[in-house]
């Protein structure tokens, strides 16, 4: 089971280095800059690929806490015992706090992209980081 997360959370990793990246573009093009219909499809253009980044990080913060709440599960029914008082007791209320704080966070970092697109993607990819080390301690402690 630990090799299936291991291989699960190396493929997500390589999915996301592998998404494009955004860059503001330094070169002005010599001739006629158009100011008409297509400016805004141009201007648009970079933004695009930033956006499909936060997007699968904010889905890769979804899936890792969806493996989260499963390997803290996996774990408890193995004989760990839950060291996060707001999780502990049963599991429904355990799945409620988790879907409550993922979806602050969520929140939290939307009004982050607002205003700073490559802040909003290294919180994501931190608490992606973070998120990923819970899981492989919990599968841990599950195989003891």
């Amino acid at each position: 089971m630990f090799r299936t997360l291991t291989r699960l959370v190396f493929v997500a990793a390589l999915l996301l280095a592998a998404l494009p990246v955004a860059a503001q573009d330094t070169h002005v093009a010599s001739g006629p800059v158009s100011t008409g219909a297509d400016g805004p499809a141009w201007a648009k253009g970079n933004e695009g690929s930033a956006s499909h980044a936060i997007n699968a990080l904010y889905a890769s913060y979804g899936v890792l806490q969806g493996l989260d709440m499963y390997s803290t599960v996996t774990a408890r029914q193995h004989g760990a015992v839950e060291a996060n008082p707001m999780m502990a007791g049963s599991y429904s209320r355990g799945a409620a706090v988790k879907v409550l704080m993922a979806a602050t966070t969520i929140a939290a970092v939307r009004v982050i992209e607002k205003k700073n697109k490559k802040a909003a993607a290294i919180a994501l990819i931190a608490m992606n980081g973070v998120t990923a080390a819970v899981v492989v301690n919990n599968m841990k402690n599950a195989r003891r």
